[in-house]
């Protein structure tokens, strides 16, 4: 029982990873050869938009392939060979509706084509040999009547993962004193910072991180605020923290985007998490399942972010123009601070304005429901008095920091039900 009961803690106790297999490699076909398939088969007039869904519908369903390779093959009694199989139909059928819905259906077909089909009629089975043929084109499936010696594996595309900049979102000079004159790039090329970004929950590594600079007045723009000079004499910037940032800094050498913020913000609220446990989350569920390009997060790094999005969600509920304008380079906790001091509204906050529930609105009481015994007659109340006066509402206070613990601990729980 002992011996039982320390295996359920350590299972309790481990960190859930998933670790995916090894990707198959991206298809290697030259593109004179995939550029003759697709202008013999398909309509002259097809768009680049639906020459991609075409592609990446193959290549994101290796799995049915895998399928529709083994049974165009006759191996045993029984079997039957056939280009058209049920499970490639099926695929094709999906992207003739999903084009359908699009109205641009009639670019998977020749002008010849379309003169044999009639309107009633779905097209399914000659959609599905253009995806056959293609898909040996592409080297997905074997071309000779054979079955596949290994299965098509789910294929990386971390070959065409696309090249990313951080650089500020301005066009133009926007300083209300200034012309609205171009931007040029501050700094020299050889001294181009590169960060680690984070979009969504895709880690981007050696991403060169721009700022634009106003020769005029020196206003400095960068992707998540401008800094404004302020004093030219000792170079004192105001720094305005941009509503409609897409990607925000939150650590030395880290940039997230603005759904990272978000899921953080949400997760945080939604969990009654510690920036701790969030960042502990964030890295057992995605900074480790690429070894490639791992990154795990510090809770500093999430409570940036949660300042971060908390500072913009509520500067934008009062104005979405209203950008929040405070000193250029302070902490993040002096961030919050003056953040507070500027939106909090003299500590009432705008989102919750109106707000009142039975979890976080109650009736005032004087005094405790359990009182300690009192030996002087004339201070001797009984709770229902108390409750006779007029009270006030008491409504949820917010404390700097968020402190949470579970009332049960699921470890504690397993081990009372083995015992």
């Amino acid at each position: 029982m002992i011996g039982l009961m320390w295996f359920v803690m350590l299972l309790l106790l481990s960190p859930a990873v998933y670790a995916s297999p090894e990707p198959g490699t991206f298809p290697n076909v030259p593109f004179n050869v995939f550029n003759d398939f697709i202008s013999k088969n398909f309509n002259n007039n097809i768009s680049l938009s639906a020459v991609l869904l075409i592609f990446f519908t193959l290549i994101e369903n290796t799995d049915l392939l895998n399928l529709h390779a083994r049974q165009k093959i006759k191996v045993l009694p029984g079997e039957k060979s056939t280009q058209a199989t049920g499970w490639i139909n099926c695929l094709s059928r999906a992207l003739y509706d999903r084009m359908s819905r699009q109205n641009t259906e009639e670019m998977l077909f020749t002008s010849s084509e379309l003169l044999q089909f009639t309107e009633e009629e779905k097209p399914i089975t000659p959609l599905s040999v253009k995806l056959d043929e293609l898909a040996i084109a592409l080297g997905l499936i074997p071309k000779a009547k054979k079955v596949p010696k290994t299965k098509l594996l789910p294929i990386s595309q971390k070959e065409i993962q696309p090249v990313l900049v951080i650089c500020p979102r301005s066009v133009v000079c926007e300083d209300m004193d200034c012309i609205p004159r171009s931007l040029v790039q501050k700094t020299k090329l050889r001294d181009i910072p590169k960060v680690t970004l984070i979009k969504s929950t895709t880690i981007y590594k050696n991403v060169p991180l721009l700022t634009g600079h106003c020769p005029k007045c020196d206003t400095l723009y960068s992707a998540d605020r401008e800094k404004v000079l302020q004093n030219k004499a000792n170079k004192k910037y105001t720094a305005v923290y941009l509503n409609s940032a897409l990607y925000l800094k939150v650590g030395q050498s880290l940039w997230v985007d603005r759904v990272f913020s978000t899921a953080v913000l949400n997760g945080m609220y939604s969990f009654h998490g510690s920036a701790s446990a969030y960042g502990e989350f964030w890295n057992n569920s995605f900074g480790t399942t690429n070894k490639e390009n791992e990154y795990l997060i510090t809770r500093r790094q999430v409570w940036q972010s949660f300042v971060q999005e908390s500072i913009r969600t509520i500067a934008s509920s009062i104005d979405p123009s209203n950008n929040l304008e405070l000193d250029a380079e302070l902490k993040i906790k002096e961030v919050a601070e003056q953040a507070f001091n500027l939106l909090g509204q003299n500590g009432h906050i705008h989102s919750a304005a109106g707000h009142a529930c039975a979890e976080c609105t109650h009736k005032y009481k004087h005094t405790a429901d359990v009182m300690p015994p009192d030996n002087d007659p004339q201070n001797a109340t009984t709770i229902s008095e108390e409750m006779n006066v007029d009270f006030a509402p008491v409504t949820m206070v917010v404390i700097d920091g968020i402190v949470m613990g579970p009332t049960v601990s699921i470890l504690q729980n397993k081990m009372s039900l083995l015992n």
